[in-house]
C-alpha cells in the first residue's frame, strides 16, 4: 500500500495492518535528492521549510508521536523521539546532509525498537475503536474539544457494546443494542433496581470497580460535550478524557478476543 495524505489522519487504524518502520524507510529513501541538499554542501534553508515530503514526513512523526504518547508505549523513549522530531524541523540544526542524516536514523532507530511494543498496543482496539479515537486525536489537534471528547467517549462505548454482546447475545439484542453509554452505565449502579434481576450480575461482573468512577466520569462529558448545557470543554479537559477512555480500552481485564480485534478490510480507511 502506498503512503496517502489521509493516513496522517487515520494513523492509529493504518498501524493495525501496516509498518510505519517500513513507510518511513520508504519515504525517505531517497533523502539525498530533495531540494534542500542539492544546492551544495550546506543545506538550503528555505527549501527545508517549503520542501512538501519533507513536510509530509515531519507531520508523520508528529502524528505517530501523538499516538506513541497516549498508548503509553515509553515515557523516556518519547521524550527522545519527540527531542529528535523538534530537531528535524529546523534547518539550522540540520546543517548538512550528514547532520540530517543522523538525525534521521535516531529516529528511525526508536521506531524500530519500540515497533513490537506498539503494535501489541494498537491490536488490543477494535478497528472501530481506532477510528474513533483517530478522529478524537485529529478533533483535539484541530481545537475541537467537543467533537474529541464525544469521539473520545464513543470508543468506551464501542467496547462495553463489544463485550455486552459476547457474554449474552440474546439479553444484549433485546436491552441494550440501540443503548447509549448513559443507559449502559446504569448496570453497573448498585442502586439501579432496573437491572437488579440475576440475569443481569454477568453483565455487571465484566467492569472491574477501579472503573466505575471512570464510566461515570466520561460519560458525564460526554454529555456536557454533545448537548448544549452551557458547559466549557477545553483542551486539559478533552485531553483527559482522551487519556481515560485510552486507559480503559488499553487495561487487560477489558481485552477482547482477538478475532474481535483483528483487522477488518471492510473498515473505513
Amino acid at each position: 500500500m502506498e503512503i496517502k495524505d489521509k493516513i496522517a489522519d487515520e494513523l492509529l487504524h493504518y498501524l493495525k495492518s501496516f509498518s510505519f518502520l517500513k513507510d518511513i524507510k520508504k519515504i525517505t529513501i531517497d533523502t539525498k535528492t530533495w531540494c534542500p541538499f542539492t544546492h551544495g554542501l550546506e543545506t538550503n534553508e528555505s527549501c527545508y521549510r517549503a520542501v512538501p515530503r519533507l513536510q509530509y514526513l515531519i507531520l508523520l512523526l508528529e502524528r505517530y508521536a501523538i499516538r506513541f504518547e497516549y498508548l503509553d508505549i515509553d515515557s523516556y523513549e518519547l521524550q527522545r523521539f519527540s527531542e529528535f522530531i523538534s530537531t528535524l524541523k529546523k534547518p539550522e540544526l540540520n546543517a548538512t546532509y550528514k547532520i540530517f542524516k543522523e538525525n534521521l536514523k535516531e529516529i528511525i532507530d526508536i521506531i524500530k525498537a519500540n515497533e513490537k511494543r506498539f503494535k501489541e498496543k494498537v491490536n488490543k482496539l477494535t478497528c472501530e475503536e481506532c477510528i474513533r479515537l483517530d478522529e478524537a486525536l485529529n478533533s483535539l489537534e484541530n481545537h475541537c474539544y467537543f467533537s474529541s471528547v464525544v469521539m473520545s467517549v464513543s470508543s468506551v462505548e464501542a467496547r462495553l457494546h463489544y463485550l455486552f454482546r459476547k457474554i449474552d447475545k440474546k439479553i444484549y439484542k433485546k436491552e441494550f443494542e440501540r443503548s447509549t453509554l448513559g443507559q449502559i452505565v446504569q448496570v453497573f449502579d448498585e442502586k439501579n433496581q432496573k437491572y437488579s434481576d440475576p440475569k443481569f450480575n454477568k453483565l455487571k461482573k465484566i467492569l472491574p470497580k477501579k472503573h466505575r468512577p471512570l464510566l461515570e466520569l466520561i460519560n458525564t462529558y460526554r454529555v456536557y460535550s454533545a448537548h448544549p448545557k452551557g458547559i466549557k470543554i477545553d483542551y486539559k479537559i478533552a485531553q483527559s478524557i482522551l487519556n481515560l477512555s485510552f486507559s480503559f480500552l488499553l487495561d487487560d481485564e477489558m481485552k477482547l478476543s482477538k478475532k474481535l480485534t483483528k483487522h477488518n478490510e471492510s473498515s473505513k480507511r
